[in-house]
């Protein structure tokens, strides 16, 4: 005579399966829409100075800077795992945070009670913040001979101007690499640490069961 089979415990307990299909909010609409246009005018930004297609360039420069100054008031005023008194960490969680990266594989439990940047990629996120902020102010002071004058480039002499728009090139390309790391820093959490950071920041949440819910504006 045959016996049932058992029941498998999502089908014994239709509220697990529930939980376990539960996504978690993380993002808000507006962090996302920062984020995803930042990308946009980066890369806009550089193709456009490669190509010297330089009102363009100006165009997604600018827009890239007001996006950099939402961001910053937005750290202030905004959702709970947006503002920047949430995620920028000291250097002791950013040491506990480095030594799990060694480990292959999921975290430890205690990654889960804190959705959103952790300890070293809320610094990682100040640094591209600063430095982005930093070549937008510079490249409305600078001039590319005849090809370009910023907007503010009548407030210094010409050389000054000239000199400016060297160290802006400059940190454009670091600026390249750092945002060629990041990239390659959210493949190594999906394959070496089995953590998706890509579909949060495109749907603005997670499976993952973090242990604390985050509150949004």
């Amino acid at each position: 005579m045959l016996q049932p089979q058992e029941k498998s415990l999502s089908e014994a307990n239709p509220e697990a399966k529930s939980e376990n299909n539960e996504r978690r909010k993380i993002w808000d609409g507006a962090t996302r829409f920062f984020h995803w246009a930042m990308v946009v005018c980066f890369v806009g930004a550089v193709v456009s100075g490669e190509l010297d297609y330089i009102n363009w360039h100006a165009y997604f420069g600018i827009t890239l800077l007001s996006l950099i100054i939402f961001r910053l008031v937005w750290g202030m005023v905004g959702s709970q795992s947006a503002r920047f008194t949430y995620f920028v960490k000291g250097p002791r969680a950013v040491f506990t945070h480095a030594r799990q990266l060694l480990k292959r594989g999921r975290f430890d439990a205690e990654h889960y009670d804190h959705p959103g940047h952790n300890a070293l990629s809320g610094w990682v996120v100040v640094a591209m913040i600063a430095l982005l902020l930093i070549m937008g102010i510079m490249g409305l002071f600078a001039s590319d001979e005849e090809l370009f004058r910023g907007p503010l480039s009548f407030m210094v002499t010409y050389a000054t101007s000239l000199d400016i728009a060297h160290y802006h090139r400059q940190l454009g390309q670091i600026l390249i690499i750092v945002a060629i790391v990041h990239v390659l820093a959210v493949l190594f959490y999906w394959v070496y640490k089995k953590e998706n950071l890509l579909m949060p920041m495109i749907v603005g949440s997670t499976r993952e069961k973090f242990t604390k819910a985050l509150w949004f504006v």
